[in-house]
């Protein structure tokens, strides 16, 4: 499972997508909480934070199921070998 990670970019919060590097130098796409939107920007000028484990993934990533992932169809968390969605990599 992978924990959010949180960007911080000229005073406000967005979701970090990815971060490396690219013909254009080091770059982060970052992305509004709500997936409305991306953009690219230099990473360099870029704060990341770690936020956690999602609420489920702490209620039930450890637990007894093991481990979750998101379900493809419904986007919500599931168990391995649930019904809905694919199965889990």
């Amino acid at each position: 499972m992978s924990n959010l990670q949180i960007a911080t970019y000229n005073g406000r919060k967005y979701k970090l997508v990815w971060q490396g590097k690219t013909k254009f130098g080091q770059r982060a796409k970052l992305q509004f909480f709500d997936g409305s939107k991306e953009f690219w920007v230099d990473a360099s000028r870029i704060d990341v934070s770690d936020a956690g484990p999602s609420p489920m993934e702490r209620v039930y990533g450890r637990g007894r199921f093991g481990r979750l992932c998101r379900c493809s169809e419904c986007g919500g968390w599931k168990a391995p070998g649930d019904p809905c969605g694919e199965p889990c990599d």
